[in-house]
């Protein structure tokens, strides 16, 4: 479509923004997720689905990974803030 192979888009994506394009939609999601679980009721699994992790264990591991929370503790520790 752009004229360019897979490999050349990734390492221009790459270049500009010191990730790759898996890692920068990941974490992209990631922070929806966080938006979700402040600003709704969704549960992890019902956030996970509609995100598109293939699981809510896959994402609760990521979101953990930036967080330094499970998904549920995010939820808990933004609740006990308000």
């Amino acid at each position: 479509m752009f004229g360019f192979n897979k490999n050349i888009l990734i390492q221009l994506f790459k270049k500009n923004y010191n990730i790759c394009p898996s890692k920068y939609i990941i974490n992209k999601k990631l922070e929806y997720a966080s938006t979700l679980l402040i600003e709704t009721e969704l549960s992890v699994t019902e956030i996970a689905s509609k995100l598109n992790f293939s699981n809510s264990s896959k994402f609760s591991l990521n979101f953990k990974g930036k967080f330094l929370y499970t998904p549920l503790q995010f939820r808990k520790k933004y609740k006990e803030l308000k």
